[in-house]
């Protein structure tokens, strides 16, 4: 059992945004794309069914922080109009007002101003790039290392977020080996990379990023293996941070949540080498929680972003906001729980498409809420999880009772929220995706994507 002055811990959140839980080998992965992580994920609680509520970016950070569904703290699309619910907990606000020293290395709040609040100091390492997710490991990682050697003495919270997964995918050239094989072209063509170029989201980023020496890259393993070696960048960051967190003495009074907002999908389904769709790639991310004291375990129960504010409040022996509406995953990491704590996921997104799913054991439902679809996805998609984990094949139109089930489940759902919050209708039915017309055109006005 943990002691009850857990109170006294600082508390270090680490994001590695765009981190598909099943590119990682504590998830499975066979790719050496996590060493580090691997090796220390044993001291820790790993959730190996972990799933975002609500992606990308924006709605998808609000949630942790809120530990509210997007019906309820408003922001339901990335890159939007809406602003946060002002009634909404704000989790670093919370810690703020329990007199913890509270930093961020991060520049979420150059995208939207809520994602200041609650930290007395703010480091945006990405002010000189010309887009925010250009920023590296080693940048966050070095401004960390010289705030923490002012502060690490005082009771801190500290939020650090790493963006290497997300594109574009600009690995050191000698990691890059490691993933794809000598020999093979990234030129040879390949009728995926084909037709992904014809449609307006591949039109646009060939002319971007997609191109290696000049050329357009045409092996979707190529941009595959620039993903991989990001993240093992990325993992080689991470060793240097928790060894500075070890030499410091920090570690041992520190819980630790690494985690990412949500993953990417490579080139299986109509999205390449991006976060849109709502497919197991793009919802299904890590947690991994280190609790000095505590051993290592894995918890196999489904568990959501909501969770992770009213977890972190009661580990840390602070009463959990009332607002908040995920659940503390304190029991399971203490061992007094044992239980499932949801029966299935209900999720969205509103970035290139307007789409809710729920998901259970054994199947998922995607809905659409318009008729314009930018991939020309049908409106209705239906997998079963258990014979087709990778959601190759629709089974909607065979299975309608199926349908109709999961439809009927998802919509009183919706219904229940909508009436919780003084909505009057689903705003995902009257929200524009901000991707869905010009990608180009938003990335140079906001600088983000």
């Amino acid at each position: 059992m943990m002691s009850h002055q857990m109170r006294e811990f600082n508390l270090i959140l680490i994001a590695l945004d765009t981190l598909r839980a099943d590119h990682l080998g504590v998830y499975g992965y066979k790719k050496e794309t996590s060493p580090f992580l691997n090796e220390f994920s044993k001291r820790c609680i790993v959730f190996e069914n972990f799933y975002a509520a609500a992606i990308p970016t924006q709605p998808s950070y609000t949630t942790v922080f809120t530990g509210q569904y997007s019906l309820t703290h408003r922001v339901i699309t990335h890159g939007g109009k809406e602003v946060i619910n002002p009634e909404s907990p704000w989790l670093p606000n919370i810690l703020l007002q329990k007199d913890y020293l509270t930093c961020a290395v991060d520049n979420l709040a150059s995208m939207k101003s809520w994602f200041l609040k609650g930290y007395e100091f703010y480091i945006n390492p990405s002010v000189s790039k010309k887009y925010f997710q250009m920023i590296k490991a080693e940048d966050v990682t070095r401004r960390a290392f010289e705030w923490l050697e002012k502060y690490y003495n005082e009771k801190f919270y500290l939020f650090i977020h790493y963006w290497d997964p997300h594109t574009p995918y600009i690995p050191p050239e000698n990691l890059i080996k490691l993933f794809y094989p000598e020999g093979k072209n990234p030129f040879s063509k390949d009728k995926r990379m084909e037709e992904f170029y014809k449609t307006p989201h591949g039109k646009s980023w060939s002319k971007t990023w997609l191109k290696k020496d000049g050329k357009l890259i045409r092996d979707p393993e190529y941009v595959e293996a620039l993903y991989d070696a990001e993240i093992r960048y990325l993992d080689g960051w991470l060793e240097k941070f928790f060894n500075f967190l070890e030499d410091k003495g920090i570690l041992e009074k520190s819980i630790i949540a690494i985690f990412s907002d949500h993953g990417e999908v490579m080139y299986h389904h109509v999205g390449f080498f991006d976060h849109h769709g709502l497919y197991e790639e793009n919802i299904h991310c890590p947690l991994i929680i280190y609790v000095p004291g505590v051993k290592g375990k894995r918890v196999h129960f489904l568990v959501k972003h909501i969770d992770i504010a009213p977890t972190i409040l009661d580990l840390l022996d602070i009463k959990v906001d009332e607002r908040m509406e995920g659940k503390s995953l304190k029991g399971y990491i203490e061992g007094s729980l044992s239980e499932p704590i949801y029966d299935e996921l209900i999720t969205q997104e509103c970035a290139y498409q307007a789409k809710w799913a729920i998901r259970t054991d054994e199947y998922k439902l995607i809905l659409s809420r318009r008729k314009y679809d930018i991939h020309g996805l049908p409106p209705v998609e239906l997998y079963d999880l258990k014979n087709d984990p990778m959601e190759q094949k629709n089974i909607a139109g065979e299975r309608k009772d199926k349908v109709n089930e999961l439809k009927e489940k998802l919509e009183n759902w919706i219904e229940t929220m909508l009436k919780k919050n003084n909505l009057k209708e689903d705003p995902l039915k009257k929200t524009t995706p901000p991707f869905s017309k010009n990608w180009e055109k938003f990335v140079n006005r906001y600088g983000y994507w």
